[in-house]
């Protein structure tokens, strides 16, 4: 029977969150969670918790930054398959059987994620799809499932220096997803959803100068040295009407502060 790992990313007492909506025991599925927290004593009521769940693997990781504790779960996965998850989240009941069947025949996969709100959290297309380096883009992390041992064969981790809790705190999927792309795999769009997500604003990220600094290291993961400018220059034309004066203003200091 193929197995798969539920990986968990939480911050501080938004643990409480996480255990009062996580997932039920199933057979074939595991769960590991990585907190991140600067506080060794406390949680009490967590270890309790968690010492009622043996498909439960349950890490501290004093620092902060949710692409290092993501990395640290792959690390942590010994499943076929993994999903990234979160802990503001509802997945639905038959999540496992979604997940392991589109991994079937891909190395990974993205799923569409509804809106707690109604709807969904952004327009998703009706038909599958291969994504590409331009659709990759507006990805999201608990959209995203791999086949795990692909990952660890080719040592893919997300960027350290992109996502919450880093300096330039977005824009870590799409350069994760290039990662698997670079390394000749597809990475497919499934038209099925699997979890409820709180509404997510757009253009979230084009609001600050971080943000929009996030998108441009994004694209120089992606397309490479000669390609990033003149795509991302297209790309801040298209999203003028977001982009604000003194998030370009701030943009610029940050440019220069990297002598770029």
């Amino acid at each position: 029977m193929a197995c798969l790992d539920l990986l968990f990313s939480t911050y501080e007492d938004r643990i409480y969150d996480l255990i009062s909506t996580l997932p039920k025991y199933k057979e074939g599925q595991k769960i590991i969670i990585v907190h991140q927290t600067m506080r060794s004593e406390g949680f009490d009521r967590v270890n309790k918790f968690f010492q009622q769940r043996s498909d439960v693997t349950y890490v501290k990781q004093f620092s902060y930054g949710v692409t290092k504790s993501r990395n640290l779960a792959i690390t942590l996965a010994t499943s076929d398959y993994i999903l990234f998850c979160d802990d503001d989240v509802v997945y639905t009941d038959n999540l496992y059987d979604i997940v392991v069947g589109a991994l079937q025949n891909s190395v990974a996969c993205t799923f569409r994620v509804a809106s707690t709100e109604g709807g969904f959290t952004k327009e998703f297309s009706e038909f599958s799809k291969r994504h590409t380096r331009l659709s990759i883009l507006s990805v999201g992390t608990i959209e995203i499932a791999c086949q795990r041992e692909f990952l660890i064969e080719h040592s893919i981790k997300f960027p350290e220096d992109l996502g919450a809790g880093a300096r330039y705190p977005c824009c870590d999927e799409p350069v994760f997803l290039s990662r698997i792309i670079d390394k000749g795999a597809s990475v497919t769009y499934v038209p099925i959803t699997i979890c409820a997500h709180p509404a997510i604003s757009s253009g979230m990220s084009l609001n600050s100068g971080v943000g929009i600094m996030s998108r441009l290291i994004a694209f120089k993961y992606i397309f490479g040295r000669f390609f990033y400018i003149p795509l991302f220059i297209l790309f801040c034309l298209k999203n003028i009407n977001k982009i604000g004066f003194k998030a370009l203003l701030s943009l610029i200091k940050i440019l220069i502060e990297r002598r770029l």
